[in-house]
């Protein structure tokens, strides 16, 4: 079963019982159960089967709903702290790029999980004002190391 309802599947002209809810949206019957008592999901009546309406069931399903939380252009989104969070000691590296936006990486200023953005060019200077950006440098290659290594694992021993 999905973690979340589907509430775009409910039907506003139906009525639904408790079995055929839970069905439509992906979850269990006592989920549903719970909603009716705990949550105040609106019923028909309180007689057998229970009916719950199309309408109603939106309506409850639409006050569910956490609301989006937006982000500054200087904030990402922490997915330990559950919010948006601004980067640890002012600081963000943009790790790719091309030519209309850059990934950007950062550390949270809380918890100091690593958090990702992605942002357009056009907004780098009013990031920079704010944060400071620096760029990562690239991977060296293996022909560019100093010294190559040494160990010979291929000698048969004699």
């Amino acid at each position: 079963m999905p973690n979340r309802p589907s509430w775009k599947r409910i039907k506003v002209h139906r009525s639904y019982t408790v079995d055929e809810a839970a069905r439509t949206l992906g979850v269990c019957k006592a989920t549903v159960r719970r909603w009716i008592k705990a949550k105040g999901l609106p019923l028909i009546d309180e007689s057998r089967p229970a009916l719950i309406l199309g309408p109603d069931l939106i309506a409850f399903g639409k006050s569910q709903k956490r609301p989006k939380q937006k982000c500054d252009l200087d904030q990402a989104y922490c997915l330990s702290c559950r919010a948006p969070k601004n980067a640890a000691l002012g600081r963000m590296e943009i790790i790719q790029a091309n030519m209309k936006t850059a990934n950007v990486r950062m550390h949270c200023e809380t918890c100091t999980t690593r958090m990702h953005k992605r942002f357009a060019w056009r907004d780098l200077t009013q990031i920079s004002v704010r944060v400071h950006v620096s760029a990562s440098q690239a991977h060296r290659h293996l022909i560019e190391l100093n010294a190559p290594c040494l160990n010979a694992h291929f000698k048969k021993e004699e």
